[in-house]
C-alpha cells in the first residue's frame, strides 16, 4: 500500500493560493470597502456595537469553514491507491 500524497499537496496548494489571492484582493485592493462595510453596519443599526457582533459571527463562520477545509486536505493525504 502506497499513499498518494499528490492529492493532498494539490489540495493544500490550491487552498493556499485561493486564500492568499482572496486576502490580497480584500485587504490590499479593497481595504476602503471593508471599512465602509463596518461603518455601514455600525451606523445603520439600532443599537451600538453591532459591527463587533458582525465580526465575532464572521470569525466563528470562518473557523468552521477552515476546520472543514483542513479535514478535506488531510483526507487527501490519507487517500490510498
Amino acid at each position: 500500500m502506497t499513499q498518494n500524497s499528490t492529492t493532498g499537496w494539490l489540495r493544500l496548494i490550491s487552498i493556499l493560493a485561493l486564500v492568499s489571492g482572496g486576502s490580497y484582493f480584500i485587504f490590499a485592493l479593497n481595504s476602503a470597502a471593508v471599512l465602509e462595510l463596518l461603518v455601514w453596519v455600525e451606523f445603520t443599526s439600532g443599537s451600538p456595537g453591532l459591527s463587533g457582533v458582525f465580526i465575532m459571527v464572521s470569525v466563528i463562520v470562518v473557523f468552521t469553514i477552515s476546520c472543514y477545509v483542513a479535514s478535506w486536505i488531510a483526507s487527501g493525504f490519507r487517500r490510498v491507491e
